[in-house]
């Protein structure tokens, strides 16, 4: 119990957010063993498929809003890391077009599932991409 109770604190859980996420679990499982710490916070704070969608409707509200001259400031990092590496907001928001908004938001959700949770993955591409260690690398290819 004490495992869980530092899982939850470290988290910023409070007793009433396991509460109802316990009776959540009840509600919609079928498994009568006792549910996971993943589960509660999933419960708690939404499947990594519910997060990406979010921040993807958060971009397109944005390019939607704002257009492309518009800097967008995104709180979420992996959408950060995303709208800057894979999607680089600049050049996406003034080329992408419409017919094409249905597909990115589906590759949106898949590579924002596969950063979730991972923060290791984003820190590691913002080490590599720094200018500097690029520069020292381009340097040492072909000597």
């Amino acid at each position: 119990m004490k495992i869980w109770a530092r899982g939850f604190e470290s988290e910023g859980i409070t007793l009433d957010q396991i509460r109802k996420a316990a009776l959540k679990i009840l509600k919609t499982r079928t498994i009568s063993k006792m549910p996971t710490f993943a589960e509660f916070l999933e419960a708690i704070s939404g499947s990594k498929k519910d997060k990406a969608q979010v921040q993807a409707d958060i971009v397109l509200k944005m390019l939607r809003r704002n257009g492309s001259q518009a800097k967008p400031d995104f709180d979420d990092p992996v959408t950060v890391h995303l709208m800057s590496s894979r999607w680089q907001w600049e050049r996406w928001a003034r080329t992408v077009l419409e017919d094409e908004i249905k597909w990115w938001r589906k590759e949106f959700i898949e590579a924002y599932q596969s950063y979730t949770g991972r923060p290791e993955m984003i820190n590691e591409v913002k080490r590599i991409a720094a200018p500097e260690q690029l520069r020292q690398l381009t340097e040492t290819i072909g000597g």
